[in-house]
């Protein structure tokens, strides 16, 4: 036992030094380890039959999702048609992707096109689109954790015709991390968005004739213009701001972040109803802050706002003022 002991310890120590050897010839090459990770993760090299190497894993989900950073070649992509005229709702729910929705220049306006592109040929996660039913549904396999650089871009288009005869009866997109650009006007009885810690944009005016629900944890929504007849508005960490809102009733809640928004019309078309944690609610002019308080404003307006603020800032403007 002792001698097999003796030549195990032998054998460690021949196969450190060959390693540490082999280790200083490949930096001297120019060898780096994370380069070796990021050609694993991008599908350069293989054992066998075994296309990448698996089990290896590497990155984080700390991927920048902003414009420049995606840009990238696809090395993989699918193409998905759909008729708008089965189509009555559109629910994505994507963990870790780039959503680009924007309007059709397609010869085929009855149709809605759909595009995949996988940054890796052998990519670790999947999205897959089906009409199931009248809704047109986009989901992924991915819990929201990024593979350093296995990263999809999805691109919508929606004929105009889909907006202007108000068809659809809701619209929802989830997004765990990632961006969401939209880049045409969005018309649904019912829209929701809900942002993890991701970023959603739209320069184009989002419209619900009934209910919208915005919803933002540790990313950040930057919005153009709302209107809907009730709008609810959520925030985590992150931020929200909206340039312009149009509702008839308003339901708030900040939590840590920060909520910025400037609604139509002015100050006294809206009653209140205030609930103000350790943070600060702005409304106009007027400051609403202290551990605890709340208020409620009557004015003779018919609308209505709820706002509850935990230890963030919320702060509401108006366009008439």
């Amino acid at each position: 036992m002792k001698n097999f002991t003796k030549i195990a310890l032998v054998l460690v120590l021949v196969l450190v030094i060959l390693g540490s050897v082999l280790c200083a010839v490949g930096m001297g090459i120019g060898f780096t380890f994370s380069d070796f990770l990021e050609e694993v993760d991008a599908g350069e090299f293989s054992i066998g039959p075994i296309e990448g190497i698996p089990f290896i894993r590497y990155g984080n989900n700390d991927f920048e999702w902003d414009d420049e950073s995606v840009g990238w070649d696809s090395k993989e992509d699918e193409d998905f048609t759909f008729s708008w005229k089965d189509i009555k709702k559109i629910e994505m729910e994507l963990g870790s992707s780039g959503v680009n929705i924007i309007e059709s220049d397609r010869e085929d306006p009855e149709n809605v096109h759909l595009k995949i592109e996988y940054r890796n040929r052998n990519h670790k996660h999947r999205i897959k689109a089906d009409l199931s039913g009248d809704t047109l549904e986009i989901e992924s396999n991915s819990n929201g954790y990024n593979w350093r650089n296995d990263s999809a871009r999805v691109t919508l288009e929606l004929p105009m015709e889909l907006m202007k005869d108000q068809k659809l009866e809701e619209i929802s997109l989830e997004q765990e991390s990632g961006y969401i650009n939209v880049e045409i006007p969005l018309t649904a009885r019912k829209i929701s968005i809900n942002v993890g810690a991701g970023k959603c944009e739209s320069s184009e005016k989002l419209t619900a004739q009934k209910e919208m629900s915005m919803e933002v944890d540790a990313g950040k929504m930057d919005l153009e213009e709302l209107e809907a007849e009730e709008l609810k508005i959520k925030g985590g960490v992150g931020d929200f701001t909206a340039e312009l809102i149009q509702a008839e009733k308003f339901d708030i809640e900040g939590g840590v972040g920060r909520i910025e928004v400037t609604v139509a019309g002015k100050e006294t078309d809206y009653s209140y109803d205030i609930e103000c944690g350790v943070g600060r609610v702005e409304i106009g002019d007027s400051n609403y802050s202290g551990l605890g308080s709340s208020k409620s404003i009557e004015n003779p307006g018919s609308k209505e706002m709820q706002i509850e603020c935990g230890i963030g800032n919320v702060g509401v403007y108006f366009e008439n003022e």
